[in-house]
């Protein structure tokens, strides 16, 4: 799919991060279910990036079951791993 189409140019995020940094794992669903790619990272940091910084353990759960790639690595050379710091951001 053409991946500009899931841009939004400013601030650099795409929609899937947006839902992923901010806990709607119904949006994800619905954009991931249209053809949204788990991995892209206009922000130099991919959606899965996003939920494991908002600690919203659903959302990276469903991330990675679209094939989200846990050991990518952000801008920052940050994997998503390394941004779940609380203690509720695991199960």
């Amino acid at each position: 799919p053409n991946s500009s189409l899931w841009l939004i140019p400013k601030p650099l995020s795409s929609p899937l991060c947006l839902a992923a940094r901010h806990g709607h794992p119904d949006c994800l669903r619905h954009l991931l279910r249209r053809g949204a790619d788990p991995n892209l990272a206009p922000g130099g940091e991919a959606p899965l990036h996003q939920a494991c910084l908002g600690a919203h353990s659903d959302c990276v759960e469903l991330l990675l079951e679209y094939r989200a790639q846990p050991n990518l690595l952000s801008e920052r050379g940050t994997a998503p791993l390394h941004l779940c710091t609380s203690r509720d951001s695991l199960r």
